[in-house]
């Protein structure tokens, strides 16, 4: 049986050759909803953590588990880019409206073409710092997907977050292409 990490590699592996094939014009939103309805959904197996399409979730709501809010007040929950759940049709909400659940993997996505480099890196050290408080909260797995358009070709980097590493280049689709 495929562990959740073998299914995303997989499912990144498979988008990656997509994205080198088809050379979509897309953005961040758009990229995700490719990679979910697309790659992500093909790997769903029988007997796998991932082994339905209603486990994947698009901007849905988690328990917030970083302090930063620009406010000053800490909101209780947050959208994310990609849930992965461990039920088919869970959500973060119990049947009381509480705030209950968490995912077993969060995927938050930075990249598109022509985004400013550094407000791009801004913006994935924040998804970073919010990714690591939530695998320290839950010992659940998150992934940062960094896909930008270089000019010519796609570049997929995908960092991955456990309870005991962190693997920047979990995922590169420049070194499985022997870049």
């Amino acid at each position: 049986m495929p562990t959740l990490e073998h299914q995303l590699q997989d499912a990144f592996a498979r988008f990656s050759q997509d994205l080198a094939r088809e050379a979509p014009w897309a953005r961040e939103n758009e990229l995700v909803s490719l990679f979910a309805f697309g790659p992500l959904a093909d790997v769903v197996a029988d007997g796998a953590p991932l082994f339905s399409q209603r486990q994947i979730a698009i901007e849905c709501a988690v328990p917030q588990r970083v302090n930063a809010a620009k406010s000053g007040r800490a909101k209780r929950d947050v959208r994310k880019d990609l849930l992965i759940w461990k039920e088919a049709g869970m959500t973060a909400w119990d049947a009381t409206g509480r705030l209950a659940n968490d995912p077993i993997a969060v995927i938050e996505w930075k990249g598109g073409r022509a985004k400013a480099a550094r407000r791009e890196s801004l913006k994935r050290d924040h998804d970073l710092r919010f990714l690591r408080a939530f695998v320290k909260a839950t010992g659940n797995e998150a992934y940062s997907a960094h896909v930008r358009w270089t000019g010519n070709d796609w570049h997929v980097n995908v960092a991955r977050i456990t309870s005991g590493a962190e693997y920047p280049h979990w995922f590169d689709s420049a070194e499985r292409a022997g870049v």
